[in-house]
């Protein structure tokens, strides 16, 4: 049941995907006219009559949201612009991408911003919970008040990434929420190998160790929630690993090094020392 709506907002989300259905469906949630578009016509109109949405084009919308991939961005403006829709507010989506891209749509009498949500939208559309984050920006502080009401009508937080630093922000979304994916690969790999089981029964089996992880890591810091050979300084432990994807799987080696030397940051600078030396001596250049 959505929220009331008593301004009557019309919506329009381009890009039916991950991101684009998902922000539909949160903001039909809450009270919004929401109208969906895709390229792919008939996907729009499946996901129109699945969600309830409507595919009908509209003269005027109060906020368009190009949900499309960064490089498909300028020509979605510039065939919005063709269209002769009147100007409204259009945000775009895209992490490393600067609201520039959305110039066509500046150029014809519109208000641009972008606003890029930490979040990871799962495969089928759903609401996103309260309280995700959200990069935005604006070429103008019209815009980014614009910007940081629609993020909070969606019940999102506003952040203002700093000029020329949007691919600062979308690099730590993917370190944070991409790089984890093949973590988990490598992870599941060598357990299948030393256990012989199958591919399910070895993420199934990480799962608990991830989720636990990750919990002490936002709840302690990372520095708090570290555990493992580094956080007891077990350089034994360490070094058979080296040796065992040496032998084994040398396309896991350089991920091994570069993140161990990047957790030897996260101790006390005194424990932090000494184990570099200890491993230096043992001829581990991490």
């Amino acid at each position: 049941m959505g929220s009331p709506n008593p301004e009557n907002r019309k919506v329009l989300v381009i890009g039916c995907g991950r991101a684009g259905g998902s922000l539909a469906l949160t903001l039909a949630r809450r009270g919004f006219a929401v109208t969906v578009h895709d390229r792919d016509a008939a996907r729009a109109r499946a996901f129109g009559r699945r969600f309830h949405l409507s595919t009908t084009p509209a003269r005027r919308w109060d906020l368009v949201v190009l949900a499309v991939p960064d490089p498909s961005i300028p020509g979605t403006a510039r065939a919005l612009v063709r269209e002769g829709s009147a100007p409204g507010l259009a945000i775009h989506l895209g992490g490393a991408t600067p609201v520039d891209a959305l110039a066509p749509l500046a150029r014809a009498g519109w208000r641009t911003a972008k606003m890029h949500p930490v979040f990871a939208f799962p495969a089928d559309p759903a609401p996103l919970p309260r309280g995700v984050a959200f990069g935005i920006g604006s070429s103008t502080s019209d815009g980014m008040r614009e910007v940081q009401r629609w993020v909070r009508r969606l019940g999102g937080r506003p952040f203002a990434i700093h000029p020329g630093a949007d691919a600062a922000w979308h690099l730590a979304c993917v370190m944070a929420g991409n790089l984890l994916h093949a973590q988990i690969s490598a992870a599941g790999t060598l357990m299948r190998e030393a256990a012989e089981m199958p591919a399910h029964d070895a993420l199934a089996a990480l799962a608990p160790l991830v989720r636990s992880s990750l919990e002490n890591a936002i709840t302690a810091g990372p520095a708090g929630g570290l555990t493992g050979p580094v956080a007891r300084g077990d350089l034994a432990a360490i070094e058979a690993h080296l040796a065992l994807l040496s032998d084994q799987h040398p396309e896991f080696s350089m991920f091994y090094v570069s993140a161990t030397a990047m957790l030897l940051r996260l101790l006390p600078p005194g424990r932090r020392a000494a184990l570099r030396r200890r491993l230096r001596r043992g001829g581990l250049l991490l």
